[in-house]
């Protein structure tokens, strides 16, 4: 009876997590109305929960949390997850003998729970101030639990194509290096910390020792160098390939969240440890210098690391993770002074590309520095830099993966102008048809995207007003004879006087003249 109870709330929590991310206008009402189920169930046997509990309770509060954070109640979400870590604690679960009686799937299960909140207690005591509680220091005792050594038995679906070969494996490897990455961050700030608390007990401030210098600058160029060994396909999905477009655009996606939130995390960490650093006064153990100007640049410099993230991840794999990437990216922006020393480079420029242009000529051909002729044309100095050492724009970037060429979007964005000065603007249905008749005589007859049109017409704003728009459902239940017969009895006693010549339709989306497919 109990592992029902515990299926039931865990099935209900994770139907209240996934119906919250699809952002719908009713999705908070009903995500709210899963997560009481949940805890309202779970609630009634609390006790026997507590007492015997299992990886299934630790998933609940886990994603319990999740949902909590997601509809803005983070008391009640730090709530759950102190309950998850206390739990931990009373299954023993940094101890390694505590999985040998487990059965095989369980102890996974258990294993990944316990790294899962390993990581997250690290990362509430840097983003929110909260005390370490999976701290061996702390607790007294030794973490003798080993990451993630059981490859078996899967615990993804092995029916499905997508999971089937090493993707469980590729994604365990993400998880592992989010963990480092945790791991290694909060290692530098806490050997900081434990430093500077043994000299300071003499009551007067002690310089420290070299060999304490040594310490803190190789732990910190280790955690510095975790980007350098990351895999492939975490490091760049773009570049991943398995045996199917389908499987790899479905693998893709979860390889995007995990670079997402890992690299976001790395550099929120990097200003988090140089903010200390310069708060001990010890930035010289970083490799940077004491003077105001060198540190306001380092912080430019993380800053722009971030915003590269940011920009260069499609917008679903932030979206997918969330709160956990909006507050680490938030605060890394907001870092003490960052926004205050440097307000001309953190301000986002509006340019062209010929502005670029003339910026590189100014660079190569009029003997500007790269600074003088960013200051000149208004373009980031880091632009002129990357494009000179032949990066690619962001633009020819993300073409790579439109599905048809720019030359055919061109053509295509020429047929809609054309279509509307003629009175005859297409439809969303019309230019998403006319695309996939094109990739069909390509040989390409995989459907397009759901948000394809909305995406394209987003890319070119000159068409938002030159796309007709479906007409709303409520518009026509209520074309009936009945509101025909008295709009005409109205506009026959009010406005027959009115040539119908000067007669025209307005209304929220303007004038129209001419006739569209939904006139």
């Amino acid at each position: 009876m109990l592992e029902t109870i515990r299926i039931y709330s865990l099935l209900t929590v994770l139907c209240a997590l996934i119906i919250r991310s699809d952002l719908l206008p009713e999705s908070d009402t009903l995500a709210t109305l899963f997560l009481q189920a949940s805890e309202t169930m779970l609630r009634l046997y609390l006790s026997q929960d507590i007492a015997a509990p299992s990886s299934t309770s630790l998933s609940i509060r886990i994603l319990q949390a999740a949902c909590h954070h997601f509809v803005g109640t983070p008391n009640l979400a730090w709530h759950s997850i102190d309950e998850a870590v206390r739990l931990t604690l009373q299954m023993r679960l940094y101890d390694e003998r505590s999985y040998e009686h487990l059965e095989p799937i369980e102890a996974k299960l258990c294993r990944n729970s316990f790294w899962h909140l390993y990581a997250s207690d690290r990362s509430a005591s840097l983003l929110n101030s909260r005390p370490l509680q999976l701290d061996k220091f702390h607790l007294e005792v030794s973490f003798t639990a080993l990451e993630h050594l059981d490859k078996l038995p899967p615990l993804l679906d092995q029916t499905r194509l997508e999971h089937q070969g090493v993707f469980e494996d590729l994604l365990m490897q993400g998880f592992r290096k989010d963990h480092e990455v945790w791991d290694l961050g909060q290692a530098v700030l806490s050997d900081l910390r434990l430093f500077l608390a043994t000299n300071n007990r003499a009551g007067e401030r002690a310089d420290m020792t070299p060999g304490q210098e040594r310490a803190l600058s190789e732990l910190y160029l280790r955690f510095l160098s975790i980007v350098d060994d990351f895999p492939t396909h975490i490091a760049s999905p773009a570049t991943f390939h398995a045996t199917d477009e389908n499987i790899t655009e479905y693998q893709r996606r979860a390889f995007w969240v995990q670079n997402a939130n890992i690299m976001i995390t790395y550099h929120y960490l990097r200003m988090k440890i140089l903010d200390r650093f310069i708060d001990a006064e010890l930035p010289h153990l970083l490799g940077v210098s004491s003077s105001p100007l060198s540190l306001a640049w380092k912080k430019v410099e993380i800053g722009h690391d971030l915003f590269c993230v940011l920009t260069g991840v499609p917008f679903e794999a932030l979206q997918s993770n969330g709160e956990p990437c909006a507050t680490p990216s938030t605060q890394a922006e907001l870092s003490p002074n960052l926004l205050a020393t440097t307000p001309s480079v953190m301000v986002r420029r509006n340019y062209t590309e010929d502005d670029v242009a003339e910026a590189i000529f100014d660079t190569t051909d009029r003997g500007l520095s790269q600074n003088e002729a960013a200051q000149k044309r208004g373009v980031p100095q880091w632009t002129i830099s990357r494009r000179l050492s032949g990066q690619a724009s962001r633009n020819e970037r993300i073409q790579a993966h439109q599905r048809i060429p720019k030359s055919q979007e061109e053509t295509l964005i020429r047929w809609v102008l054309r279509q509307e000065s003629l009175g005859y603007a297409p439809s969303h249905s019309q230019v998403r048809a006319c695309v996939e008749a094109i990739l069909q005589q390509q040989g390409d007859n995989k459907p397009l995207g759901k948000h394809w049109t909305t995406r394209f017409v987003k890319r070119h704003p000159k068409l938002s007003t030159k796309i007709g728009k479906r007409q709303e459902a409520a518009r026509f239940d209520g074309f009936t004879p009945k509101a025909v017969n008295w709009y005409f009895d109205i506009r026959e006693n009010e406005y027959g006087w009115i040539k119908p010549e000067n007669t025209v339709n307005v209304d929220e989306g303007g004038i129209m003249v001419g006739f569209g497919k939904s006139s």
